[in-house]
């Protein structure tokens, strides 16, 4: 029974991928901007993880020394910065250790999620957002994902209009990065 449920549960996560992401690119995805706190939504998405912190022994920091309150849509922004912290936790490395930083500049605050994992080989990063496509790395864990997340975030990031950069080294780690602008 348990694991009918989980694969349901896989099957029901995949098409709710495949529904978004055929939303976007069909330009009915419908957003709702407005002004928010990101670092409550930080704090609200990490809590979310907190069973893997207790179980698995994961551990997520939050960086953040103010309330930002910046314009967007909560929701998918939201949606961007949990696709890539569970990105992040696939190949956390040996600390089992995430990441996930706002800090001010300028108009803008700039949110980092990273890890200190495998990393991404230089000739593979520009593929990761890519659907379906999973770099050669070893992965922390077993995926359990619908390889969609990250051309989800990509997709996400290009109609908010979000600057969004990776950078990764081999055995040291990724860091992804999103420019969100203050209110």
């Amino acid at each position: 029974l348990k694991v009918i449920i989980d694969e349901a549960d896989r099957l029901n996560m995949l098409v709710g991928d495949l529904l978004s992401l055929s939303r976007m690119q069909s330009g009915k995805m419908v957003l709702h901007p407005g002004n928010f706190n990101i670092t409550q939504a930080a704090r609200s998405i990490l809590n979310t993880y907190k069973i893997m912190e207790d179980e698995e022994g994961y551990t997520f920091k939050l960086n953040c020394s103010a309330n930002y309150i910046v314009n967007g849509d909560e929701e998918k922004i939201k949606q961007v910065i949990s696709n890539l912290v569970t990105n992040a936790i696939k190949f956390a490395g040996e600390d089992k250790t995430i990441i996930l930083s706002l800090k001010r500049r300028g108009k803008y605050v700039i949110c980092r999620v990273e890890d200190h994992g495998v990393g991404i080989a230089p000739e593979e990063l520009n593929h990761v957002w890519e659907r379906y496509y999973r770099a050669s790395s070893n992965m922390v864990r077993s995926s359990e994902g619908s390889g969609l997340g990250l051309s989800i975030v990509k997709k996400i990031v290009e109609t908010l209009n979000i600057d969004l950069d990776i950078r990764s080294e081999l055995n040291k780690g990724t860091i992804v990065t999103l420019t969100l602008p203050l209110k």
